[in-house]
C-alpha cells in the first residue's frame, strides 16, 4: 500500500514538474521573440520634410500608414529614401514586410518601417516556391515595386544638405 501511495505522490510531483517546465518555456519563447528594432535618425531637415509630408495626407484610416525605401547612390555619394503609404488591412507583400522589418526611421514620435532598394532586387514574393540550389532563377519569383503617390528626399551623406525633394 505504501509503495502505490508514493508511486502517486511521484506522479503528481512530475506533472507539477513538467507543468513547470513548459510554462518556463513558453514564458522565454515569448521573452526571445521581442522585436529589437534597428533605429535610424535621418538629418533634421529630411525628417521635418517627410513629416510635413505625411501630415498633409493624414487619414482618418487608422490602417493607413508609411514607410521608407533607402537607397545609397554611390556615383554621387547620396542617399534617397522614398516615402509611401501602405494599407495594414493589406494582405499584399509590401504590408507583409514593412510589418516584418525590424529596421525603422524616427520621424517625429512614430517609427516607420525601412525597407532597402536591393530588397526589391533579391526579395522573394513567395516563400514557397524558392528552387534549388543552381537553379533558382526563372523558379523563384521575385518583387518588382513601381512606386505610386510618393516622396523622394535625396541627400548628401556628406554633410546631409537636401540636394532634391520630389513628390508625384
Amino acid at each position: 500500500m505504501g509503495c502505490k501511495w508514493s508511486t502517486i505522490k511521484f506522479a503528481v510531483n512530475m506533472k507539477k514538474s513538467i507543468a513547470i517546465l513548459v510554462y518556463t518555456l513558453f514564458f522565454l519563447s515569448a521573452k526571445s521573440q521581442d522585436k529589437k528594432n534597428i533605429i535610424y535618425i535621418l538629418p533634421d531637415s529630411v525628417e521635418v520634410t517627410i513629416d510635413n509630408y505625411i501630415h498633409k495626407f493624414a487619414s482618418l484610416d487608422t490602417a493607413v500608414k508609411y514607410f521608407g525605401i533607402l537607397s545609397y547612390k554611390k556615383d554621387s555619394d547620396c542617399i534617397e529614401i522614398l516615402i509611401q503609404s501602405y494599407s495594414t488591412k493589406s494582405k499584399d507583400l509590401i504590408a507583409d514586410w514593412t510589418t516584418s522589418s525590424n529596421r525603422v526611421i524616427i520621424v517625429d514620435k512614430n517609427e516607420l518601417p525601412v525597407l532597402f532598394d536591393y530588397d526589391f532586387c533579391f526579395g522573394l514574393s513567395d516563400r514557397k516556391n524558392i528552387g534549388k540550389i543552381g537553379q533558382r532563377e526563372g523558379v523563384a519569383s521575385r518583387i518588382f515595386h513601381i512606386p505610386h503617390h510618393y516622396l523622394s528626399i535625396i541627400f548628401s551623406i556628406k554633410n546631409y544638405q537636401i540636394l532634391k525633394v520630389f513628390e508625384e
